[in-house]
């Protein structure tokens, strides 16, 4: 599910467990700076080995990754002008990329959850409080 604002930005990507299908699966557009795929894959299935060139590129805004292990979390989204757009319910298994606009967190029970977000990151320069 792609949370937008009223000009059709992708604010937010959900991805609910459930709706993660068997075999390779990005979720995300090849043009997009935040890159998000689920791999569900039978034994004995390979990912031939490679590694990524060094490349520069121009990021715009600091995407994050919230993946849910264990727990209910209320996620708050807003837009560029901090307005409230929508608010989801992740739980156990559950994605939410953060790729524009701004977020709030509120755990509604005691949860696990691992953030992932491009770096180099300085939370003095790189985030606004509102």
């Amino acid at each position: 599910m792609r949370i937008k604002d009223k000009n059709g930005n992708t604010l937010c990507l959900i991805i609910k467990k459930h709706q993660m299908s068997e075999g390779k699966l990005f979720y995300t557009d090849d043009t997009e700076e935040f890159q998000f795929a689920s791999f569900r894959l039978k034994k004995d299935e390979v990912i031939d080995r490679h590694y990524h060139f060094q490349n520069t590129r121009e990021v715009k805004f600091t995407s994050e990754a919230i993946i849910v292990y264990d727990g209910r979390i209320q996620l708050d989204v807003y837009d560029l002008a901090k307005e409230f757009i929508q608010s989801e319910i992740l739980v156990e298994g559950d994605v939410a990329i953060l790729s524009s606009g701004g977020h709030a967190l509120k755990l509604l029970e005691k949860s696990h959850f691992i953030e992932v977000k491009q770096g180099p990151y300085n939370e003095n320069t790189d985030k606004e409080r509102f």
